[in-house]
């Protein structure tokens, strides 16, 4: 753009853009270069942290697929004549039918000393409580114990109360004292469901015994789905106005049954989880204790570890660092699982750790370290004479299922060796994230603080630590997660065992979900899980702040 005066020369103007277009001009840009790390953002958090939020809300047993409708199961029934004269057949006529084994499940938590043919009675609660309307519906009885232990107690039939809870009758049958699983016994109650069928269709059975005729049959509780695919020869009790006419069966197998996908059963899953007395909360609390002594246990000693590793690999004077860095990284490079396996040979009660130790100390007896379910501090006590007993009552107080006692108890010593082998599979990374921090820092500022007359553990303390904190934030953090999570390792050595001591919550989420088909569950405690983790990565981020700002 130019401007002109007359007798001048044309004087030309700069274009100038205006600040506003600039900045908007900026931020286009910027989302632009923003969009795929917001895409895989939404992708990879979001959506599944809101497909978990959604599963916990429903009772998704994680192997319907989702999206599957109910179908109603139909087939056809024969009908036999047993008189000499026709017989009508309405529409509506209900049939019933067994079905296979249903199996509901009890667990009797407490522990029981038992004299030899005496009983005692004693109050349960379902594993799930969504099989009480199963129970009611069982035909035909049988509640037993595991096949282990059937010659030594023998149970009842569970009878229902008003709290909801059932009770049975456990009896010594065998010659000696019995005591009860500590942790645990399980009550499996078996019998079959009565499933009713309805005629479709008005058919006469012609007159003469032995006369048949096929009618076309649906199950009449449509909710049942699968359910009522009942097998060849099951369906046999005919309508009770013709029971003294007819005799029925059905030659081919129900089929066409479907199961809903899911229902959603709002915060039940939660309440369970978190409120609710019974197996599920005992599970989770106990998960919660055995997670959180992990991580007070590894934590610490994997993150002191690897900064002193750091520093010493660090060191000018130190010949062959290569090496060192190496073999102290070699373990966190190697798979989960071989290392796994090799720590179970080692700390078998034949294995290397108690052959050396063995070695070093001739009176020493066996541990069995990985098949031991005392907690560390209980054996601490009972070293000076402090058992449950001997500390009053307070130790039996219930909180969220657990007394007192079992939440002092510590970690087992056998997820004392699982920690031993978690803290030496990480302290390599960490130890790396540390050098790489250390290598940052400056030569002059050693220098400075070496000229000051500062001694080693001065240099350390008053330098490298506070210049490290942000790092140290990193690997907490990171060390947080990881032991949160642990799961590996407890489904290759424990597998939650001995006596639940080694159950933790990566775990219990593996558990509700593919072993017991309780998916909805298993998300609750997938997203309880993440809240614990955001919680205490805000508290830890809120100390270290403060010390850096210090």
């Amino acid at each position: 753009m130019m401007t002109t005066q007359a007798g001048t020369t044309p004087i030309p103007l700069p274009r100038i853009k205006s600040q506003f277009q600039k900045r908007v001009q900026e931020s286009i840009a910027g989302y632009m270069f923003m969009l795929p790390a917001m895409l895989i953002f939404v992708v990879f958090l979001i959506i599944p942290i809101g497909f978990a939020l959604f599963i916990s809300l429903t009772d998704w047993n994680g192997i319907t697929p989702l999206g599957q409708q109910a179908q109603t199961a139909t087939g056809t029934v024969e009908f036999t004549n047993q008189t000499d004269q026709a017989i009508v057949i309405p529409v509506g006529s209900i049939v019933r039918g067994l079905s296979e084994r249903e199996v509901v499940t009890f667990t009797m938590s407490d522990e029981f000393t038992i004299e030899a043919g005496e009983s005692i009675t004693t109050n349960l609660t379902l594993d799930d409580p969504n099989q009480a309307s199963v129970l009611k519906g069982l035909n035909n009885l049988q509640t037993v114990v595991p096949r282990n232990l059937r010659n030594i107690f023998e149970v009842t039939n569970p009878i229902a109360d008003e709290l909801g809870g059932y009770a049975v009758t456990i009896t010594n049958v065998s010659d000696e004292v019995a005591i009860t699983p500590v942790e645990g016994l399980t009550i499996s109650t078996v019998g079959n469901l009565s499933i009713e069928f309805v005629t479709t269709q008005e058919v006469t059975l012609p007159a003469g015994v032995g006369a048949t005729a096929e009618i076309p049959v649906t199950v009449r509780d449509e909710s049942l789905g699968r359910a009522g695919n009942l097998a060849r020869g099951t369906v046999t009790i005919p309508p009770t106005e013709l029971a003294e006419s007819v005799t029925i069966n059905n030659p081919e197998r129900m089929d066409g049954g479907l199961n809903q996908d899911f229902n959603m059963v709002g915060m039940s899953n939660y309440n369970a989880l978190l409120l609710q007395p019974g197996v599920a909360q005992r599970d989770f609390f106990i998960s919660v204790k055995n997670t959180v002594y992990f991580v007070l246990g590894v934590v610490p000693v994997q993150t002191v570890l690897a900064l002193l590793l750091a520093v010493i690999v660090n060191q000018k004077w130190l010949k062959g660092k290569g090496f060192f860095r190496t073999a102290f990284y070699f373990p966190s490079i190697t798979s989960s699982v071989v290392i796994s396996i090799i720590f179970m040979w080692m700390f078998t009660r034949g294995g290397l750790v108690n052959m050396l130790i063995g070695t070093i100390f001739p009176n020493y007896e066996s541990v069995t370290w990985l098949n031991d379910p005392n907690g560390v501090i209980h054996n601490l006590l009972g070293l000076f004479g402090v058992n449950k007993s001997t500390v009053g009552g307070w130790a039996d107080t219930s909180i969220a299922g657990l007394t007192a006692w079992e939440w002092l108890s510590g970690p087992s010593v056998t997820m004392m060796t699982i920690m031993i082998l978690n803290t030496w599979t990480t302290i390599g990374t960490m130890m790396v994230i540390f050098l790489a921090a250390l290598q940052n820092i400056p030569s002059s500022v050693y220098e400075a603080a070496s000229i000051d007359g500062a001694t080693s553990w001065q240099t350390f303390r008053r330098i490298t630590v506070p210049l490290l904190a942000p790092t140290l934030f990193f690997v907490v953090t990171l060390g947080l997660i990881g032991t949160f999570q642990v799961f590996d390792q407890i489904y290759v050595i424990s597998s939650g065992g001995p006596a639940k001591t080694t159950l933790t919550i990566a775990y219990i989420v593996y558990q509700n979900g593919f072993n017991n088909s309780q998916m909805g569950l298993a998300a609750t405690t997938a997203l309880v899980l993440f809240g614990i983790i955001f919680i205490f990565t805000m508290i830890q981020r809120m100390f270290t702040t403060e010390k850096v700002n210090d």
